[in-house]
């Protein structure tokens, strides 16, 4: 299904940039906070394209203190959908310390949740570098149950930063940069992706960095106890200034 929704909604700059730090210009990209610090979540507006609650919340987790499952269903009266907390998700192991993630099961009219951060850099063309560590993988009885889990990274420039994209087959703009480690290459084990030299203009200085949960093939429910994850760690984002001839 394509699908192309624009959503506004309230823009927190994490970082304000005289020049272009060479470190990470990420705050808690590695989650070592224990919490959300420097993330912005998405809301109902900005994760749900139907009707019915927000998108299953982004949990930070740890081996000792993990996960929970959480079951989307519908109210059999109204038809109305709630989400609700059924079981740990014991099985689901941190990268290292605390990682960010979504763990899920029950109706597939859920919507994708996120966490975004969003960096102030001054106006020009710069080449994005960024690396990740995400993990994804699809616990289903039978396996096809539910459709593939999807780890998505991706950064936005300018008005970008408001767009809802959930197309992966949609010609990506010179502002929009997407990869997506699905649960076929993950299959629930720990990979470290990267982007170099990525090249990315942004006129307002405004460049925002989001961290997806995608349930691609979402016309099929998951019967729990099965559950589909999604996690993050280490997540890090340089930019270098592309420099332009004078005449």
């Amino acid at each position: 299904m394509k699908m192309i929704l624009t959503i506004v909604f309230a823009i927190t700059l994490t970082s304000l940039l005289v020049g272009v730090s060479f470190g990470n210009l990420l705050v808690n990209g590695d989650f070592e906070t224990g919490d959300l610090t420097g993330w912005t979540e998405g809301t109902p507006e900005t994760t749900n394209m139907f009707d019915g609650p927000q998108g299953v919340p982004c949990q930070i987790f740890s081996n000792k203190a993990p996960m929970s499952v959480y079951e989307i269903y519908e109210d059999p009266l109204y038809g109305d959908r709630h989400f609700r907390r059924i079981a740990l998700a014991t099985k689901v192991r941190a990268k290292e310390g605390y990682s960010a993630g979504w763990a899920k099961t029950g109706s597939w009219r859920e919507g994708y949740p996120w966490i975004q951060q969003i960096i102030k850099v001054n106006p020009g063309k710069y080449l994005l570098n960024a690396s990740w560590d995400c993990v994804s993988e699809n616990l289903f009885f039978p396996k096809h149950d539910g459709g593939p889990a999807g780890a998505i990274f991706v950064v936005y420039a300018d008005e970008m930063i408001t767009s809802y994209i959930i197309d992966e087959e949609h010609p990506a703009p010179p502002t929009l940069c997407r990869k997506t480690t699905w649960s076929m290459e993950s299959k629930g084990n720990w990979i470290t992706k990267s982007i170099t030299d990525f090249p990315i203009e942004t006129k307002t200085g405004h460049i925002a960095v989001r961290l997806w949960f995608s349930d691609h093939d979402h016309q099929y429910s998951i019967n729990p106890p099965a559950f589909m994850y999604v996690a993050f760690d280490n997540v890090s984002v340089t930019l270098k200034p592309v420099e332009t001839s004078v005449r």
